[in-house]
């Protein structure tokens, strides 16, 4: 990690605030590759609003990295969605 972002994220450490976010949107998938950490069986999934909800609670707090992941992401419909609001909160955050 190169020191700006060591530094960032010790600050963010210190303050309490989570930097870094890894949101799994889905377990669904249409492969079954053999490297996969997650198993496939149907766990349900947030809706649309609730992972909204979520976005801005994270951008309240203040994350500065969030990965989208999951299984195949581009199976849920509104992929998109979610995304141009995840750009839209967190962008308006920083």
């Amino acid at each position: 990690m190169n020191a700006l972002m060591q530094e960032m994220s010790d600050r963010a450490l210190r303050l309490g605030v989570p930097f870094s976010v890894q949101l799994d949107l889905t377990y669904r998938c249409n492969e079954q590759c053999v490297h996969c950490y997650l198993d496939h069986d149907d766990h349900g999934e947030m809706t649309t609003a609730e992972i909204k909800d979520l976005l801005r609670e994270m951008a309240e707090a203040g994350v500065v990295i969030l990965t989208l992941s999951g299984g195949e992401i581009f199976l849920r419909k509104d992929f998109f969605e979610i995304l141009e609001c995840a750009r839209t909160y967190l962008l308006a955050s920083s």
